[in-house]
């Protein structure tokens, strides 16, 4: 399908089954899914795993809701059904943004843990590189560009915090939809 000529807005299903390595069957598995614009719900072998939002058909019928989420599960099968349904009126480009991972509840777990460290890094760097421009700006006011860059640096480093791993679990869809819409 040519995804040129598909809407930003719509609903869909994904299904995709994954055959298991014999020492995976009984472990504690997990799905790292990145976010989802605008809501979503999540079933492994038709058991519901996660509900995000309220999936609709059109505006009126669905409540958005996003952020990255490491879904934890338990597995006595060789093969699993995953199925994801995806709606979005809301947002400009909607959809899932990333791959979908699984792997080990440990291994997701990591990888997630390795993901708000760097974003934390890349935020206190952008904040401390805004701070440092905006002393520049003051001790020579004649220049604005180091105060523009400044807060170009604190803007996109409040966008990167918000739309992060790290705010997954606090109530900031209109803050982080918001901050979506301005980057």
């Amino acid at each position: 399908m040519n995804e040129d000529n598909l809407p930003h807005e719509g609903y869909a299903t994904y299904r995709l089954t994954v055959d298991l390595h014999e020492d995976d069957q009984n472990e504690l598995m997990s799905l790292y899914i990145p976010r989802v614009y605008s809501a979503h719900r999540t079933w492994v072998n038709d058991e519901l795993l996660h509900e995000q939002g309220v999936v609709g058909v059109d505006r009126s019928d669905m409540e958005p809701d996003e952020y990255s989420q490491a879904l934890p599960f338990q597995t006595d099968s060789d093969q699993l059904e995953i199925i994801l349904q995806v709606s979005n009126f809301t947002q400009r480009a909607g959809g899932i943004w990333g791959p979908i991972m699984i792997g080990t509840e440990e291994d997701i777990s990591a990888y997630r843990e390795d993901n708000v460290t760097e974003t934390t890094f890349f935020v206190g760097s952008l904040i401390t590189m805004g701070l440092v421009f905006i002393c520049f700006y003051l001790f020579r006011r004649k220049n604005r560009s180091p105060l523009y860059f400044g807060i170009l640096c604190i803007a996109v480093a409040l966008q990167t915090f918000l739309q992060g791993d790290k705010f997954s679990s606090l109530e900031t869809m209109w803050l982080r939809s918001r901050s979506h819409h301005l980057a």
